[in-house]
């Protein structure tokens, strides 16, 4: 939906507004002028239908209005997996200084990532030839408004020291992956494999460009 067709959404909510409080006014007249009652009870759940429809309305109007000027749902995946892209380039810059030792925490990585927000749990596991990095999801969903929820979605990174041969040397150098959750919610994810000479991401998990 664009601007234009927001500003057309907005121009028809005000007539409806504004029609909506004429029939208002035409209802309270009309019940204090009847003195029936059942008249009046009519009227009284005429009167509670319309303001009911309007405040609708309104909550339908301003979601829409939010879904297109928010950048949120892109923010909060954006923010695991440019975490997790800066952990991998961490581990490797780490182990070329530390002569083939991985970071095993955030505190040594040192890439100024918090283990925690709101949305995401950070972690590092390492063994002798490989580094992963983790942004768990902490919940399942993120409400945006009244009528939509965002997926909070896991990442997995890793880093894996293999052999290559080069001038006729056989030397060792990095791989890295990063991998996403299929689902949503706060399984942790599986680690990304290394064998025979291919690199893969682990089961529920699919490979994303770095």
């Amino acid at each position: 939906m664009g601007i234009l067709e927001v500003r057309g959404c907005v121009k028809d909510f005000r007539v409806f507004v504004s029609t909506t409080n004429y029939l208002k006014q035409k209802i309270v007249m009309n019940f204090f002028l009847k003195s029936d009652n059942q008249n009046r009870f009519k009227t009284l759940i005429l009167l509670v239908f319309f303001m009911f429809i309007a405040v609708i309305f309104a909550l339908i109007i301003q979601d829409l209005v939010t879904d297109i000027f928010s950048n949120k749902n892109w923010a909060i995946s954006a923010e695991a997996r440019a975490s997790v892209g800066t952990m991998n380039r961490g581990q490797q810059a780490y182990l070329l200084v530390n002569k083939g030792i991985f970071a095993k925490s955030l505190n040594e990585l040192n890439v100024n990532i918090k283990e925690q927000t709101s949305n995401y749990k950070y972690s590092i596991k390492v063994t002798k030839i490989s580094a992963f990095n983790y942004a768990d999801a902490r919940l399942e969903y993120v409400r945006k408004g009244w009528l939509k929820k965002i997926p909070v979605i896991g990442y997995v990174g890793a880093i894996f020291i293999v052999p290559t041969t080069k001038n006729s040397k056989n030397e060792l150098t990095t791989l890295a992956i990063l991998c996403q959750n299929k689902l949503p919610g706060t399984t942790h994810s599986s680690d990304p494999i290394y064998q025979n000479g291919i690199l893969s991401c682990g089961v529920g998990t699919i490979k994303l460009q770095r």
